[in-house]
């Protein structure tokens, strides 16, 4: 019998939602695949924000009922959900190899492992004490009493996909919290099994909730539960990146954090080892999970007297595992998760030959398996110049690097700011005397044993906090979240600095009916031949100066002499979320209003979202716009610039309104069109046009200044209305030279891991190509070509598929008289 078909009884491919199976309510759904094949095992739903609201919905209605339940009542529950675990240990133990790839022996492994996080907490849930404290005054008495935190929101990795939900939810129900989750896109199919379960032992309709969302989604998904104060804790286990995203975004609602991230950790070997047990120890230690876990040696130092006889047992031990999917029961390794670690892999093994590392066996792709499996790989004279001395391989992979002394080893430790799961084998006065016993956590001479009770900590860039396998509790609180979790490291920078917020924001409440049947929006005609030119503010609600520019000419009661004026306020929904606590989350509310301008997608009524109704509402005043104006800002402090398009008729336009003094050429945003772009604004035949402003730092009065200059100026070239019309002091006076400058190609991030080379903040002109500007998945980001224009560079918004800066060339520089 195949895997799939052991596991098709426990496979669902929705949400669970209080209780119900219930699709994406967008309808999408993205396929999950078997890495061993590379073929599709099913297509699941494609979550977005109003999924994860609807889930914490269910949460909060059913969290006072549950956290009411006596303890021994929510215990009961708990052991009939590890009972049921049991029960269907292999279905569930082939599930996992179906969609993560481990051999099978591991997944039964797993079942069991994660299991006994249920039962653990089944019986930790009666164990809830409260305090007695001695009183501060004659008569009195004090009392702690331990309560849930509340709503708890579980982010789980790829590489464990039961164990790792398993003990995020089970201490959570113990407590009396209720839970919304998320599992990892790859191997979402094992927790909506284990929510089955749940459901079947009792849990009641919303104490768990899981939603599932592909890469793309999650971040905007996941953004609902950090945004949401009803959302009091938030566990994750993952990358650095993403793990410092999700303390930043949710800091505004001052939430629990309990972050396990990312490692690289070392396995050091000194020359009185007893070598078999050395190699063997590693043997276990590394190539768990084909090496995909947090914990796994990825670098091994040997002292150099042993050097050659551990090189020589290692490489025939490695050559002799045997590599295969978990359908044959003889396979130690499985396929890697997907191609972008096989990718991941074969660049580190490749660097590492470049920087003089020798293979002593494997260092290839083993296609003839199937598109997703790498030879189990000892690299010999490895040095700290390779990229996997200091990024995190996530595969089976051991690099060997010579030691002489015990202070050798000991500075080694000190070259990571991100270290995990440390494992020695040496003389046991070693750690101590050289220090190398303050990692986060070691083992000496035992990698193998996992066990629910004990403590770990997590060390630096790894997370927050140390966590015992056991429920943390407070004082009239009680936390949820009580191990360090594995993940993987990554780089990014800590460059999303807070800017002060120098304007108010309008209250646009008294255009709301506007005068076209379409709220917020306001056309007048003069009754004149000319134009139809429109203002348009707020495409992202967090982008102030333009709304503030909009507010005074309807205040001032602007009208046109020539043509038709349309003063406009667009995502106002986004608007009215802004919390100056969090100001950047108030950008859109399901997807970006700026992404969605294509007549394709406004007219599939399947698809559907604020944005999208918000844009299929102003439409048809936007389809008789002659020359459009969008006012826009940055999240980061940068010269104000004209962002025109790639049509020359933009470019022209812009030349023509003088101001601001930089006019960048591109062709658009990859994740989709933008309001300039649409219809005939983006097509070089037709004599309409439009330009986009981007005039400054989101919150700097600055911006207000450049807004309404650019505005004044556009509102005078098109000729429908005088200077005198104008407020005054809006006209500023024109740059002496203008510059524009042509986008070649943007710069997407692919992953949460990017960081800059520097503190940029737009228009730095490099001077050589191949110059380093930052690293994306490890890999530097150079120049193609010299004199090199960065443009908008920011990692505010970082996100797979996001384009974190532009590189451009210089095409003309235009003197004013």
């Amino acid at each position: 019998m195949s895997l799939e078909q052991q596991a098709r009884p426990l496979i669902r491919a929705d949400n669970f939602i209080d209780g119900r199976w219930v699709a994406a309510q967008s309808g999408k759904r993205f396929a999950v695949t078997d890495p061993a094949t590379g073929e599709p095992i099913t297509a699941v739903a494609d979550s977005g924000p109003q999924d994860a609201r609807a889930a914490t919905d269910a949460a909060a209605h059913a969290l006072p009922q549950w956290r009411a339940r006596l303890p021994k009542e929510r215990a009961a529950v708990l052991h009939r959900w590890h009972a049921l675990i049991l029960a269907n240990q292999d279905a569930l133990a082939a599930l996992i190899s179906l969609e993560q790839g481990k051999p099978l022996a591991e997944g039964r492994g797993e079942v069991a492992y994660g299991a006994s996080y249920v039962a653990w907490f089944a019986e930790e849930a009666t164990r809830i004490y409260g305090d007695l404290i001695p009183p501060q005054q004659r008569g009195k008495k004090m009392s702690a009493v331990k309560e849930p935190v509340g709503i708890v929101a579980a982010i789980t990795p790829w590489n464990f996909p039961l164990a790792m939900i398993a003990r995020k939810i089970a201490p959570a129900l113990a407590a009396g919290c209720t839970v919304v989750g998320k599992p990892a896109e790859d191997t979402p199919l094992t927790a909506l099994a284990l929510a089955q379960l749940a459901h079947e032992a009792g849990v009641p309709a919303g104490v768990l909730n899981l939603i599932v969302a592909s890469r793309e989604s999650a971040v905007a998904t996941v953004a609902d539960w950090l945004a949401d104060s009803r959302v009091r804790k938030i566990t994750f286990t993952g990358s650095t990146p993403v793990g410092k995203y999700l303390a930043r975004e949710s800091a505004g609602t001052l939430k629990k954090l309990s972050l396990e991230l990312g490692g690289n950790a070392p396995f050091i070997v000194f020359d009185d080892a007893d070598l078999d047990a050395a190699v063997e120890g590693l043997l276990a230690a590394k190539f768990r999970n084909g090496g995909q876990t947090c914990v796994c040696p990825n670098r091994v130092y040997v002292q150099d007297g042993v050097y050659e006889r551990f090189a020589a047992r290692l490489r025939e031990r490695v050559g002799a595992l045997r590599v295969g999917p978990a359908t044959h029961e003889a396979s130690q390794i499985g396929p890697m998760i997907n191609l972008r670690a096989v990718d991941k892999i074969a660049r580190h093994v490749g660097d590492a030959l470049a920087h003089g590392a020798t293979v002593l066996t494997g260092g290839r792709r083993l296609t003839e398996l199937g598109p997703n499996y790498y030879a189990p790989t000892v690299l010999g004279d490895a040095s700290p110049d390779m990229a996997l001395f200091s990024e995190e391989t996530f595969g089976p992979v051991v690099p060997l690097f010579r030691f002489d002394t015990e202070q050798q080893a000991c500075r080694c430790r000190e070259r990571h700011a991100v270290r995990s799961g440390r494992v020695f084998l040496q003389r046991e006065s070693a750690p101590y005397r050289t220090g190398i016993a303050g990692a986060g956590s070691g083992h000496c001479r035992d990698q193998r044993r996992r066990l629910v009770v004990g403590s770990r900590a997590v060390w630096r860039r790894e997370g927050i906090g140390l966590r015992p396998r056991r429920l943390e509790i407070r004082p009239r609180r009680l936390s949820v979240d009580q191990v360090p979790l594995p993940g993987r490291t990554g780089m990014s920078n800590d460059n999303n600095r807070a800017y002060p917020i120098e304007i108010e924001f309008p209250d646009i409440s008294a255009h709301a009916e506007g005068n076209t049947g379409i709220a917020y929006v306001h056309t007048f005609d003069s009754g004149v031949p000319g134009p139809h030119v429109m203002i348009n503010a707020l495409t992202h609600g967090n982008e102030v100066c333009g709304a503030i520019v909009v507010d005074a000419l309807l205040r001032a009661g602007l009208r046109p002499r020539r043509g038709t004026l349309t003063l406009s306020f667009a995502n106002v929904a986004a608007y009215a979320r802004f919390d100056r606590a969090r100001p950047d989350a108030a950008r859109f509310v399901d997807q970006d209003f700026n992404r969605v301008w294509t007549a394709a997608l406004l007219d599939d009524l399947s698809r559907t979202s604020s944005e999208l109704e918000r844009a299929r509402q102003m439409r048809p005043v936007i389809d008789s716009v002659d020359a459009l104006l969008d006012l826009h800002s940055m999240h980061e402090k940068s010269a104000p610039l004209i962002v025109a398009g790639p049509l020359d008729k933009g470019i022209a336009l812009a030349v023509q309104l003088g101001t601001p003094a930089t006019v960048i050429c591109d062709e658009g945003h990859p994740e989709g069109r933008r309001m300039r772009d649409y219809a005939d604004f983006g097509r070089d035949v037709s004599p309409k046009n439009a330009l986009l402003i981007e005039c400054g730092q989101h919150w700097e009065q600055s911006a207000v200044t450049v807004a309404r200059d650019t505005t004044a100026r556009f509102l005078l070239l098109a000729g429908v209305v005088d200077e005198t019309d104008l407020p005054d002091g809006w006209l500023m006076p024109l740059p002496s030279t203008m510059q524009v400058v042509r986008v070649t190609e943007p710069v997407v991030a692919t992953s949460m891991d990017f960081r800059f080379a520097g503190p940029y903040t737009g228009l730095e002109v490099v001077g050589k190509a191949g110059t380093v500007i930052g690293w994306s998945d490890g890999q530097a980001v150079v120049t193609p070509y010299d004199d090199c224009v960065l443009v908008m560079p920011s990692l505010r918004q970082l996100r797979p598929g996001v384009t974190v800066v532009r590189f451009g060339k210089i095409e003309q520089r235009i003197e004013h008289a």
